[in-house]
This record gives structure tokens, C-alpha cells and sequence, in this order.
């Protein structure tokens, strides 16, 4: 679990990295570029299509489908071996599915939270898209990069707390895994 967690983390740099280098990227560029361009094209890029490719290279759909075959075969086996056993387990469960139950809320919270920053975040974005004339004629592109920078932080400081949160509930969940496993 705590890989789980070194892993996490590791995807939310990366996914900030991304961002810093496309938005860096797009100050580099001369007006003449913005003048064949739509800015909101770019900041949608920035916002939509950036998030999907760091939400799909963070994806593990084969892992999941495994879990969930694994799943719906071992209650239909334990069904078949011993439905007392079978019991037992769903009874071992409940405090589970509780901790999960219980951390969402939380956890919904967070993402709200790192929405709404994101949304602050492209909004520094299109405000410089916009005025890049303005940015590129008094030299402030340094400057609008860090009060992007300065976005990004707050963003990552949630994701660092909703990282730490899920390694401490995939704690309890194996915390009760154990237990499962010994009754």
C-alpha cells in the first residue's frame, strides 16, 4: 500500500509537470502564433484534453476487470463450498465497505476543492492567452508563469492530502483483509 502511495504521488508530478510544460510552452511562443490560433482552443486543451491523457495513462482497466471477475467468482465459490463461510465474510466486509462509505465524503470534498483550483488555474491560462500581446510586449511571461505555478501548488498540495488519505484507507481496507483472512 504504500507503493500505492510512492505511485500516486509519482502520477500527480508528472500530471503538474505536464501542465507547467504546455502552459511554458505556449508563452514561449511568438504573437504571430496566437494570431492563427483560438484561444480557447488552447486553454480547452490545456484543461480537457491534458487531464485525459494523464487520466489515461494512469488508467488500469485490465487490473480492474481481473478484480472484478475475481470477485463475482470467489462469492459464487464460496457460495457453492459453504454458504456459513460465505456469511462470515459478508459480515467482515461491512466494516469495510463502511470505511469507504465513510471516506468519501471526504474524499468528494478534495476533488471539489482541486476543481475549483483547476478551474482558478485556467483562468490565469486564458487571461494570458488572451492579453498575450500585452504579456509578450511588457516581458511578463516569467511572471504569469509562476502566478500559474503558484496555482498549480495548491492544486498539488490537495492531491498530496487526497494521496495521503487513500494510502491511510488502503490501510484499513488490508487492516481488515488481515482480519478477513484469520476468522
Amino acid at each position: 500500500c504504500f507503493t500505492g502511495y510512492l505511485q500516486s504521488s509519482m502520477i500527480r508530478k508528472i500530471g503538474r509537470k505536464m501542465d507547467e510544460d504546455f502552459y511554458s510552452s505556449l508563452l514561449s511562443k511568438d504573437v504571430e502564433y496566437y494570431d492563427t490560433r483560438n484561444v480557447g482552443d488552447l486553454s480547452t486543451k490545456l484543461k480537457h484534453d491534458l487531464r485525459s491523457l494523464k487520466d489515461l495513462s494512469t488508467m488500469d482497466m485490465a487490473g480492474m476487470f481481473a478484480k472484478i471477475f475475481t470477485f463475482i467468482w470467489s462469492f459464487i465459490f464460496m457460495y457453492r463450498v459453504s454458504p456459513k463461510l460465505l456469511g462470515i465474510l459478508l459480515l467482515c466486509l461491512i466494516p469495510r465497505f463502511g470505511l469507504m462509505w465513510g471516506v468519501k465524503d471526504f474524499v468528494r470534498d478534495i476533488h471539489k476543492s482541486m476543481n475549483k483550483k483547476r478551474g482558478e488555474a485556467g483562468s490565469v491560462v486564458t487571461e494570458a492567452l488572451v492579453n498575450i500581446r500585452t504579456v509578450k510586449a511588457f516581458s511578463t511571461e516569467e511572471k504569469e508563469f509562476q502566478k500559474y505555478q503558484k496555482k498549480l501548488d495548491l492544486i498539488y498540495q490537495d492531491a498530496l492530502s487526497l494521496s495521503k488519505k487513500e494510502f491511510l484507507m488502503t490501510i484499513g481496507r488490508n487492516l481488515f483483509k488481515t482480519i478477513q483472512f484469520i476468522v
